[in-house]
């Protein structure tokens, strides 16, 4: 319907078909009207005739929006109110011509990973949510109604022959997520704010590597024990037992720092960190070990901590390579308890103790046992717990609240198995408790270990499952006056890590891996999975002689090398999709190369971690610049690879808007004008007008109520 020409006749009432109370629309030539409520869906057609579409469920007949297709075609969204696997869209090319039921659970077209009724920007708002949705150029956009809440617009593209090849993007006043294809797996780098995050690494140790002639200008000892060097090793020889040597360090209270002992040869050591100067404070770290590698996170009190580094043995001489303290982003103390329950207390009577290196919760008289440790967060910032749950016979959960046993920000899935287990969260408070709970109302125990806490890089996709910050990094625009930021500082201690993660055990199967880059360097991983302090590598996106290169490994994969050079300080696109036994490596939506490949990269005994923008072994950092970077399971088709590729790279131009105008994520009315192909979206702060992902115009009036667009003439309320 076109506007064919205007004269004025002063002020009258007007209606727009698309208003929410009337829901009169003209789909392929065709005025219908939809009647969506708790039972199904009722379109009535021009002539009168009715057409019912139900679920077979009846707790999924709640439909929480309709949209018509261009196509003739019309897609509702069923919402169960038990069940969320039965929540999700059902898509008809065309309108049906006789009353239509359908198996909510095997026939729906999108549920989880597809339309956005699931992802954790939606699903917060519940099964029972309503929607505002509208439909253009093969896209679903939808947004939460007044009073089911602030998550910005989803935009979903429909792809009829394969509805798991869908895509699907959010956009919010602070974030664009860039599009996702299928069933995605982890989303991030995609946020808008410039800042410096994480805690630089700074050694705080003097001649912790033992390159001085003399270490004993640094360290203090024993009057009659000696402390020599050579080749950079010490080597400590006591004459008695309970000799030591020592360094005050310099600390900042309540900061966790990371004490790293490696002991090359000798007798046992006992490795105290005293809380303050001297050997008159509290013990924050006390423990023997053997030769080998040793590591602790211990939170002072105080601003200062001295290491001190005991002999258990009389006259038997130790070598060591190194003694390292380092500031860290990591706000558990103790989470590998190597230092005993230090830092953790007991709630509802729980006996806390350490066994093979592992907490163990116990039941002593009251039910459901925990451990606690409150951490010091900041309100609004996003941070990633990741911990190791040791099952034997008692239910665990991991809780996350205000309060000591509270969980009132994460109230856990119980645990009924030995697993790893990730979660992120938003912080409520200055101070956020952990609770590591045993769900036991007789005798019974269960056993943690690993746990740690730190800053998150937001997974956009449905998952939610964040990439941990190590160290300190950049984010800077993309480009001049840009709205993305990109991610950059990247080295051995400067890096994102996502623990080890089932969901990227794609084995044999299909699966993508996708982001930007811009870098001048000849040789650096962009990102890897692979096992921490080896080369066990699963999947391999880098640079290597100024080449882009993918790799898989099982029994050796070989590399997939591309045939272009990277462009110094440009911003490239690189895509890696292997499908159907066949990896293809793509810059810019350019395939470069391909070759056959059914490596199984799952995880070698969950041990494989993820890291961006370094290795987890040769500590081989990318220089550069990152953003928008993707993983999932299933195969985006160059035609969609392509398509990603112009829809993003305008949002690397100088001035790029990527994000809807204001602070308000509060979507008060959409509209699509098929014939300029702009989405108009309406907020308190203004409309927001977007071609694709990139916002074009905006303007600063609010809108309360409606936007009409066609023909380039957008009316809003």
């Amino acid at each position: 319907m076109k506007l064919v020409s205007s004269k004025p006749v002063g002020q009258r009432r007007v209606y727009d078909i698309e208003v929410a109370d009337v829901h009169n629309f003209y789909a392929n030539g065709v005025n219908v009207h939809n009647c969506a409520t708790d039972g199904g869906v009722s379109v009535i057609k021009d002539d009168g005739t009715v057409v019912d579409i139900v679920s077979s469920l009846s707790s999924s007949n709640n439909v929480g929006a309709v949209a018509f297709m261009e196509n003739g075609g019309i897609a509702l969204f069923h919402q169960d109110s038990f069940n969320l696997t039965y929540t999700g869209w059902k898509v008809y090319e065309q309108i049906p011509t006789v009353d239509t039921t359908y198996t909510q659970a095997s026939s729906k077209d999108y549920a989880q990973g597809g339309i956005p009724s699931m992802s954790p920007r939606l699903s917060t708002i519940g099964p029972t949510a309503n929607y505002d949705v509208c439909y253009g150029g093969n896209k679903f956009v939808l947004a939460p109604e007044s009073g089911f809440g602030n998550y910005g617009i989803a935009i979903a593209e429909h792809y009829p022959s394969d509805t798991n090849k869908a895509m699907v993007s959010y956009i919010t006043s602070s974030y664009n997520s860039g599009h996702m294809v299928g069933d995605i797996k982890l989303a991030a780098l995609s946020d808008t704010t410039a800042e410096t995050i994480g805690t630089a690494v700074t050694e705080l140790v003097t001649d912790g590597t033992f390159d001085a002639a003399d270490p004993t200008v640094a360290w203090s000892k024993t009057a009659t024990a000696t402390l020599t060097s050579s080749g950079g090793q010490a080597t400590f020889t006591p004459v008695a037992l309970y000799q030591s040597f020592s360094q005050v360090i310099t600390t900042q209270a309540n900061q966790v720092y990371k004490l790293l002992v490696d002991i090359d040869s000798g007798g046992t050591m006992k490795i105290i960190v005293f809380d303050g100067a001297g050997s008159s404070g509290t013990r924050i770290v006390e423990a023997y070990r053997n030769p080998g590698v040793h590591e602790f996170y211990f939170k002072p009190t105080l601003s200062t901590a001295t290491i001190y580094l005991e002999a258990s043995t009389a006259s038997t001489p130790t070598v060591y390579n190194t003694v390292s303290v380092t500031p860290t982003t990591e706000l558990v103390e103790n989470g590998t308890f190597d230092a005993g329950t230090t830092g953790w207390s007991a709630g509802n009577a729980a006996t806390l103790s350490v066994s093979s290196g592992q907490l163990v919760v116990t039941y002593n008289g009251t039910n459901n046992p925990y451990a606690y440790q409150a951490v010091t967060t900041v309100v609004g910032k996003t941070y990633t717990v990741s911990l190791d749950a040791i099952y034997a016979a008692s239910t665990l959960a991991l809780n996350i609240g205000t309060t000591a046993g509270g969980s009132t920000i994460h109230a856990g899935a119980f645990i009924t198995s030995s697993s790893s287990y990730t979660v992120t969260f938003t912080a409520t408070g200055t101070t956020t408790y952990l609770n590591l709970v045993c769900i036991a109302s007789a005798a019974g125990s269960g056993s943690f270990d690993n746990i740690s806490v730190r800053p998150a890089v937001e997974d956009r996709s449905v998952n939610n499952n964040g990439l941990q910050v190590h160290g300190q990094l950049t984010k800077t625009a993309v480009a001049t006056g840009a709205d993305l930021v990109a991610w950059s500082g990247f080295s051995a201690n400067n890096y994102l890590e996502q623990p080890y993660n089932s969901d990227l055990d794609f084995g044999t199967g299909d699966f993508c891996v996708m982001g930007w880059v811009k870098t001048n360097d000849t040789a650096g991983r962009l990102l890897c999975r692979s096992t921490s302090g080896s080369n066990n590598y699963r999947i391999v996106v880098d640079v290597s002689s100024s080449l882009y290169r993918v790799f898989t490994e099982d029994t050796g994969g070989a590399a997939l090398i591309s045939s272009s050079t990277t462009v110094n300080n440009t911003w490239q696109f690189i895509t890696a999709v292997r499908s159907s036994g066949v990896m293809y490596l793509y810059i810019n939506a350019h395939q470069e190369n391909s070759a056959a490949n059914t490596d199984n990269v799952s995880a070698v005994s969950g041990t494989q971690v993820l890291k961006i923008g370094d290795d987890p072994s040769t500590g081989n950092a990318i220089s550069g610049s990152l953003a928008l970077w993707r993983i999932g399971a299933g195969a985006p088709t160059a035609e969609q690879i392509a398509q990603i590729y112009e829809d993003e790279k305008v949002l690397f131009q100088d001035g790029a808007q990527a994000t809807l105008y204001g602070t308000s994520d509060a979507v008060t009315a959409l509209a699509y004008d098929s014939d300029t192909e702009l989405l108009s979206v309406g907020t308190s702060a203004g409309r927001s007008d977007f071609k694709g992902l990139r916002r074009v115009n905006n303007t600063t009036t609010a809108v309360t109520t409606a936007i009409s667009a066609s023909n380039s003439m957008i009316v809003e309320q």
